[in-house]
């Protein structure tokens, strides 16, 4: 029996390490292809349990000017660290201002960004 536990425990560990690198890619092309928000705000909704808007801006691409933007960020977005690993929403309430996240998702015209990965 304590072998099958550690073999278990082998097959488990060799399929954490499988994940964290698989991450460290997707945290590679999220930093290369994501929104670079600049956060100047963090405020959670009341009516809805874990959720939360940040405001922030987004440098244009071509001109450099910074554009402001609105980050919905619930309970179906994917929040992770710089190493990969994921963490709590809750995360997100102490997030100051100037920091700069990296997020997932459509922009829409009216510069609300539809997160599905954030990177903090």
């Amino acid at each position: 029996m304590a072998r099958l536990a550690v073999g278990a425990a082998q097959q488990n560990h060799g399929q954490v390490e499988g994940v964290q690198h698989e991450s460290r890619e997707l945290i590679a092309t999220l930093l290369d292809n994501g929104h670079q928000v600049t956060v100047r705000g963090v405020v959670s909704q009341p009516q809805k349990q874990h959720t939360y808007i940040i405001a922030g801006t987004v440098p244009h691409r071509m001109t450099g000017d910074s554009t402001p933007v609105a980050l919905c960020v619930d309970e179906s977005v994917t929040i992770l660290r710089h190493s990969g690993e994921h963490v709590s929403p809750l995360l997100i309430q102490e997030l100051q201002e100037g920091a700069v996240i990296f997020a997932e998702g459509k922009k829409d015209k009216y510069g609300v960004i539809r997160a599905t990965r954030v990177v903090i």
